[in-house]
């Protein structure tokens, strides 16, 4: 839920729109605040220039005219985002560094426990969608032998790893200071993989193209909290397909 809050400067009354929940920030904003963040930590920049920095972190995802909030409340700092808990909150008083570990501590959200054995289902714009375990199992692996000796060459996998590398080529070529490499690299990842019920990618290459095209548009607006169970289900993936890979190492080399 987004809340305005009122509140008063030196120079009269302004209103902010800020986030509440993690749920409201999407994950586009969220990339857009950390590639932002990653210049203001970066130690080679002038000093002196802290507010403005803060501000280009924070008017990402905060509305509001942000120039005319304190910089900060009885010497708060940006470094107390390790200490964030000991701050004073925004709906007390309003400074930017109190925005900015506002947004932090909603960062900080944790999914709980995803199981890999299970479908990863989420909801997005009123329609279901599916992660399941064999459909990321075979896009992780990329090759490698699974549990019935069978070696995953799909059209996830292609696609996926395509995708991969044409994004890196274009990265290692324009950089990505803007962060929307990595934003289309994830999007597209999301879109091969999430299906609705009964969906295939199409067989064709030029319509399948077309497909994640128009789907990865589709997600662009993800929510932050959606984005971030992905990802934790494909690293409980990656972590199970290591696990049955050392323990298959282990239990070979024992028969030998």
């Amino acid at each position: 839920m987004w809340v305005k809050l009122g509140v008063t400067t030196n120079d009269g009354m302004i209103t902010i729109n800020v986030p509440t929940e993690p749920a409201d920030i999407t994950f586009s904003q969220y990339i857009d605040f950390r590639v932002k963040e990653s210049k203001y930590l970066d130690p080679d920049k002038p000093v002196g220039t802290d507010i403005d920095r803060v501000v280009e972190c924070v008017s990402q995802i905060v509305d509001g005219d942000l120039f005319r909030l304190p910089f900060n409340i009885d010497g708060e700092n940006i470094q107390d985002k390790w200490n964030a808990d000991n701050l004073g909150s925004i709906f007390q008083a309003v400074s930017l560094v109190r925005l900015y570990h506002h947004l932090e501590k909603l960062f900080a959200w944790n999914p709980g426990e995803i199981l890999s054995d299970k479908d990863f289902t989420f909801e997005y714009m009123g329609e279901m969608f599916t992660i399941t375990p064999k459909r990321a199992q075979r896009v992780i692996s990329e090759g490698m032998v699974g549990a019935e000796g069978k070696t995953f060459t799909v059209m996830e996998v292609m696609e996926v790893t395509e995708a991969q590398r044409w994004l890196d080529k274009k990265a290692d070529k324009e950089g990505d200071p803007t962060g929307a490499i990595e934003f289309e690299r994830d999007l597209r990842k999301v879109a091969i993989l999430a299906r609705k019920p009964g969906e295939d990618l199409p067989k064709n290459p030029r319509e399948r193209a077309e497909w994640i095209q128009t789907r990865a548009k589709h997600f662009s607006k993800l929510p932050m909290t959606i984005a971030i169970g992905i990802n934790c289900f494909l690293k409980a993936t990656w972590d199970t397909l290591k696990g049955a890979l050392v323990t298959g190492y282990f239990s070979s080399e024992s028969h030998h």
